[in-house]
């Protein structure tokens, strides 16, 4: 049964505590081989061909500054500046509400968020802080299994006479509208260091965006 202090009670029982961890070269140098040559160039115009093509010469260098990055708890400014073009839906091109924004992030900086990512699921994973409920966001889950589950949930009370009730909430823009102030107080009772919550406090904010149309760029905005 899900409570409203269920995933609150998990997290306030925990002894354990996370800090970011050195990222190695073989972490990264896999990482820039795999990078797909047709994602789209942020505003750094570093592009994934150049990066998987120079990934061996370029493995210490990045995997110094990603490390410096996660020490220092500072997330390079120039990661996070992101690039919004205008992506054509359908119908006629002179409606605005017919085109579709889309941001680009200089490339480089998602090796680094994958190895943030990677520590931070993983100590999440292992030390059973996640909630049993979260189908999202997490391998070997979906919204198949997630009906499946409720399926189940509903058959069994039939089966025991009793009534479930179900309340179906969809957050707009639910990433945008996160309080950070609970989410640093929420990743601190779940045993995160410090350093690793300024650290993502760093990758939050002072984020900036600029329009680009063709070859013509608007002045940065936050």
């Amino acid at each position: 049964v899900i409570t409203p202090n269920s995933v609150s009670d998990i997290w306030a029982s925990t002894s354990c505590e996370f800090s970011f961890g050195d990222i190695d070269e073989q972490f990264v140098n896999k990482n820039l081989h795999e990078l797909k040559t047709n994602k789209a160039i942020g505003l750094d115009r570093v592009s994934a061909r150049l990066l998987k093509d120079s990934a061996n010469v370029l493995t210490p260098v990045l995997t110094k500054l990603f490390n410096r990055s996660l020490s220092s708890s500072i997330y390079p400014d120039i990661w996070k500046c992101g690039k919004v073009t205008a992506l054509f839906k359908s119908g006629e091109r002179t409606d605005p509400n017919n085109y579709r924004p889309i941001t680009v992030l200089p490339i480089v900086s998602k090796i680094l968020e994958k190895a943030a990512h990677s520590q931070m699921y993983s100590y999440l994973q292992d030390n059973k802080l996640l909630s049993p409920y979260q189908f999202g966001f997490r391998p070997k889950r979906s919204t198949e299994i997630a009906l499946v589950d409720f399926t189940d949930s509903i058959l069994e009370n039939m089966d025991r006479g009793l009534f479930t009730g179900v309340v179906s909430i969809d957050l707009t823009k639910a990433f945008d509208t996160v309080d950070h102030g609970i989410l640093y107080d929420k990743l601190k009772r779940a045993g995160f260091a410090d350093t690793s919550v300024n650290w993502l406090e760093s990758y939050l904010t002072n984020r900036t965006q600029v329009t680009a149309v063709g070859n013509i760029y608007s002045s940065a905005k936050s």
